[in-house]
């Protein structure tokens, strides 16, 4: 085999190898954000649970090119404390597993009208971490 020969054939090999790895690294995240947004479905199935009145409990995990690795969850309800909600909210999405996670955001329309917060963990941790300890492993 001449040189041109085998250092194509290398190149074959290294291109084919370096395409499983990102095949992986995708099948990775999508796998992630199933299991992200599962976690996700199950915060909102507990707040929609409870006798807030809500009208509408929609969260959403993304983690692609325009969102990365955020949680957002939009809450309607006839009779609740959107700031309250809001609390409830950050603390069982820090409390879960969802992982990775950069960014909380939820916005809530009630009977007081709309409330929003956007949580970036890197600006806040310290401080969810004293209110709600410590964020599991994930």
């Amino acid at each position: 085999m001449s040189r041109l020969t085998r250092g194509a054939a290398l190149a074959a090999v290294l291109l084919v190898c370096a395409c499983d790895a990102d095949s992986d690294k995708e099948q990775g995240t999508v796998r992630d954000t199933t299991q992200n947004q599962q976690i996700v479905d199950a915060i909102a199935a507990d707040i929609d649970g409870t006798d807030g009145g809500f009208t509408k409990v929609d969260g959403v995990y993304r983690d692609d090119a325009s969102t990365a690795q955020q949680v957002s969850f939009t809450i309607r309800c006839d009779s609740c404390d959107a700031g309250a909600v809001i609390d409830q909210v950050v603390e069982a999405v820090w409390a879960s597993e969802v992982d990775p996670l950069r960014v909380i955001s939820v916005s809530v329309t009630g009977p007081d009208g709309y409330q929003a917060d956007t949580v970036v963990l890197a600006d806040r941790a310290a401080e969810l971490t004293e209110r709600y300890g410590e964020r599991p492993s994930g």
